[in-house]
């Protein structure tokens, strides 16, 4: 596919349902106090490493395992912003913050239309991803 036939433009994609897949068991702070903490130091980690950002948080998903829970994600790509008239070009600051503040406009639109089906879409679950989804 060629994509030169296709104009300049960004399109912003909104993504919604993915952030319900997992809850937490624990922050990055609560880990670094935790007994979980004393295990990674058994195990070799840093306690450079177990007080910095690297550390993720501890995942809760489907029944407290690590398995993701079965929830839908609504995807919408939103109108395109044009950017033809800017190829080649310098683009000036003020050019730069219209272009931004467009895309998130319309980042914020497709975002909370995808919010207002996923609300739609709840009321008309079944009690299996109900009770899945606890």
């Amino acid at each position: 596919m060629s994509w030169s036939r296709y104009p300049l433009c960004s399109r912003p994609v909104g993504i919604v349902g993915p952030d319900e897949w997992f809850g937490r068991y624990m922050d990055r702070d609560e880990v670094a106090n935790s007994r979980l903490a004393t295990l990674m130091k058994w195990a070799g980690a840093s306690d450079e490493f177990i007080s910095s950002d690297q550390l993720p948080p501890i995942p809760k998903g489907l029944f407290g395992t690590w398995l993701p829970k079965p929830q839908r994600v609504y995807i919408s790509i939103g109108k395109p912003v044009a950017t033809r008239a800017y190829k080649g070009k310098t683009i000036s600051v003020a050019a730069q913050k219209k272009l931004r503040d467009i895309s998130r406009e319309r980042l914020q639109q497709c975002i909370a239309d995808m919010l207002l089906l996923q609300t739609q879409d709840r009321e008309s679950a079944g009690f299996l991803r109900r009770f899945l989804t606890f």
